[in-house]
């Protein structure tokens, strides 16, 4: 009797479905994007109108420089 208890179970333990599971790992993957250069900001001497002249061009600077980082983030986050 003790023997086909036995067998019984080494059958049973055949017979169970073993698939294997999936598990979904994140993996780092490095972000390589083109070089972004910042741009050099010229607020030189003068009279007061070439200091606002220059100070408006930095601004215009400065936000393209902030268009070009902000598309390198975004590719990277694709």
């Amino acid at each position: 009797m003790k023997r086909e208890i036995i067998a019984c179970l080494f059958l049973t333990g055949c017979a169970t479905n073993n698939a294997p599971n999936i598990v979904k790992v994140p993996v780092p993957v490095p972000c390589i994007s083109p070089e972004i250069i910042e741009p050099v900001y010229f607020t030189g001497g003068g009279d007061i109108y070439e200091e606002v002249r220059s100070l408006l061009a930095e601004i215009e600077l400065r936000k393209g420089y902030e268009i070009e980082l902000r598309a390198a983030i975004e590719a990277c986050k694709q």
